[in-house]
């Protein structure tokens, strides 16, 4: 209670890790690629995985305005 766990990195291909292998108990989780078999309504928070390949893009931010 009262913890927030980041698990960035839920393992690679073809195995992912969609639990955290602690005890979690009452503790908020913010992690990437939950199922609906780890997912805990009400305490777990979905955020996006972590892409390696991703950090050579350079996005132009005008393109966005």
């Amino acid at each position: 209670m009262n913890h927030l766990l980041f698990n960035m990195l839920p393992g690679t291909l073809p195995d992912y890790n969609t639990t955290l292998d602690v005890n979690r108990d009452k503790a908020v989780l913010a992690g990437g690629g939950f199922s609906s078999l780890s997912y805990r309504l009400g305490y777990d928070v979905a955020i996006p995985v972590y892409n390696p390949v991703l950090k050579d893009v350079h996005l132009n931010p005008k393109s966005y305005l």
